[in-house]
């Protein structure tokens, strides 16, 4: 390993405190003077600073960093945070104005300077890298730490981090350092190791040193990951055509293109569309030829899309639909509703266009009855009325008892629900895509709210959450085919 270079360098500077008892803490910036490229140097106080007569010097390096005199004698404290989860990138070595260092001078003004921090390394494995990220389980680092005056040792932890991150021109095979503050309560647990590379973040996690805690003045080294393969995807839509329509096109993109990837398109199985002939893939379309549909009924064909990239060879593939309408008529979009709730037993009830499905994902059993009164009143009503549906059980929602949902790939869906909150906590929250929905009582009852309708993300997992006790009553899901 390619260890950097902590060496005195042209322009450096450090701040000198000056600290008497009972007296204003004293503060000035030194400029080297010789020394350059060395362990040892001399400073030599800035123009139009003063440095008056002190029982007791301490020095920080970079001089950039603000100290909190307040904390004094005891400790060096930061007095504000660092910006530690946005460093700069240097080949072979650190960001100098993360490269913390602290020193109390000895009888003679002399300053010997201990580490603040910790070095991380990492060995760039290609080109193309913009970003180098290093991630851990816990809040291993911190950004505002507190150093003891005596031993530069870190006393206190302030404002945990999980994430330090460098950005610039990365070399490959070159070694870059990202300075960490330890946070001395918290085991790495993991590390994660992430590239921007191709504009593209990329990750690989590791457990080796789950156990270990980051050490001030120690230099890690994480060694050269190799990039991880994101396969590309190729995304396209079916097409719908008319019945005279002779022609038509397919659009697609590839995303994580490999450098040399190659998609074709072949027609899958037996086509119904009459002398269908596609073209050459070309600038993310695909034009393809055909008869007109003269019958009454609509013809389809499948169409494989395969991107072959690597060598030796690997593949992607997509699917997709060509629908011909029938003469005289037209291609209706597939539509479907699903809808969650309880029976009047209390037990699940699931339906798509009105037949029993599958759609919700159900964990746990526990349910809540509405009763108005009664050993268990747990919503202050007998029922409440939705779509019609006379509806006298909740699903109760807690850390274990949960409704979720996953949308089609290909279809526009919406989904919209009731809820009110037990009694035992009559201003929960339900929670649901980032939102929260306010739960109340009123005249000891407990409000029902409808969320509205609310869009969704196609392919894209869904669950409900709570703040206290809540009770979900109905879901309705509706997707329309795009």
């Amino acid at each position: 390993m390619a260890r950097p270079s902590i060496l005195w360098a042209a322009g450096d500077k450090i701040r000198v405190i000056g600290y008497t008892e009972g007296q204003d803490v004293q503060q000035a910036i030194f400029t080297i003077k010789s020394g350059q490229g060395t362990k040892s140097a001399v400073f030599e106080i800035e123009e139009g600073q003063t440095m008056g007569t002190h029982t007791q010097y301490f020095a920080f390096y970079p001089s950039t960093i603000a100290i909190k005199t307040a904390s004094l004698p005891a400790s060096l404290e930061v007095n504000s945070g660092l910006t530690v989860n946005e460093q700069a990138a240097v080949e072979g070595g650190f960001d100098p104005s993360l490269g913390i260092m602290t020193a109390k001078a000895d009888a003679d003004g002399n300053l010997t300077f201990t580490h603040g921090v910790a070095y991380l390394g990492v060995q760039i494995p290609d080109d193309n890298i913009t970003a180098l990220k290093i991630t851990f389980g816990k809040n291993a680092a911190q950004k505002r730490p507190v150093y003891s005056t005596e031993n530069g040792a870190i006393t206190t932890n302030n404002s945990g981090t999980a994430e330090l991150k460098a950005v610039g021109t990365f070399v490959k095979g070159s070694y870059y350092y990202l300075c960490a503050i330890p946070n001395t309560a918290n085991k790495m647990t993991s590390v994660t190791i992430t590239y921007t590379h191709n504009g593209v973040e990329k990750s690989r996690t590791s457990t080796s040193m789950a156990d270990d805690k980051l050490e001030i003045g120690k230099l890690y080294d994480f060694g050269s990951p190799s990039i991880p393969v994101i396969p590309p995807v190729i995304n396209a839509s079916n097409v719908n055509i008319e019945a005279t329509d002779e022609a038509g096109t397919i659009t697609y993109t590839v995303d994580n293109e490999v450098t040399g990837g190659v998609l074709t398109a072949a027609i899958q199985g037996t086509s119904t569309i009459s002398s269908l002939v596609l073209g050459t893939p070309s600038s993310g379309s695909i034009t393809f030829t055909c008869d007109a549909n003269t019958e009454a009924t609509a013809k389809t064909a499948t169409v494989r899309l395969t991107y072959t990239y690597n060598s030796p060879a690997e593949t992607v593939t997509k699917d997709v639909v060509i629908k011909q309408a029938p003469s005289g008529g037209s291609l209706a979009p597939e539509e479907h509703t699903y809808i969650f709730c309880l029976n009047s037993s209390g037990g699940d009830a699931q339906t798509a266009d009105g037949v029993a499905g599958s759609y919700f994902t159900v964990s746990g059993s526990s349910t809540l009855k509405c009763a108005a009164s009664g050993s268990k009143p747990y919503f202050g009503v007998d029922s409440y009325t939705i779509g019609g549906n006379v509806i006298t059980y909740a699903k109760k929602i807690d850390s274990s008892n949960n409704v979720s949902f996953t949308t089609r790939t290909g279809f526009t869906s919406t989904v919209r629900f009731y809820s009110a909150s037990r009694n035992t906590n009559t201003t929960a929250t339900m929670k649901f895509n980032g939102t929260d929905y306010s739960l109340t009582w009123t005249d000891g009852k407990a409000d029902l709210i409808d969320s509205g309708v609310i869009s969704l993300s196609e392919g894209t997992s869904y669950s409900f959450g709570k703040s206290g006790e809540v009770g979900l009553f109905y879901v309705i899901v509706e997707e329309v085919e795009k």
